[in-house]
């Protein structure tokens, strides 16, 4: 009966080492999974923090870029508009001199037709004092 009661009694400490060794797997293993999930936790946080700045970044180059293309856009403008202006200007100048030129024209034509109508009745007193003294 002895060797009956020793081998129970082995069996029971071999059946509460396998327990104690079994919790402590289990005890290593939730250990080695809480690590993991934190591990993890901490890279998706990473990589989101990463993708903001990164958004950020590209936002704020789009915006840097948008402004630049607005002045490019603007200086373009106002050298259209010069361009436009000075064209204006020179059509305005031209037509001016144009009409100032058409101006002195007619007033040395009505010169020279009073100068020959000053020169007609000249030679036509003349005539008549000739035709007077004729007589």
């Amino acid at each position: 009966m002895k060797i009956q009661e020793k081998m129970h009694n082995m069996l029971k400490a071999s059946m509460k080492i396998r327990k104690n060794i079994l919790k402590a797997s289990m005890k290593n293993m939730d250990s080695m999974l809480k690590a993991s999930m934190e591990i993890r936790d901490n890279m998706l946080k990473a990589s989101i923090k990463i993708m903001d700045n990164m958004l950020k970044a590209s936002m704020k180059i789009m915006d840097n870029m948008l402004k630049e293309s607005m002045k490019i856009m603007n200086n373009m403008l106002k050298v259209r508009m010069e361009i436009v202006d000075n064209k204006l200007k020179a059509s305005m100048e031209i037509k001016n001199n144009m009409v100032k030129a058409n101006m002195k024209n007619m007033d040395n034509m009505r010169n020279a037709r009073m100068k020959i109508m000053d020169n007609m009745l000249k030679r036509a007193l003349r005539l008549g004092e000739t035709s007077l003294k004729q007589a």
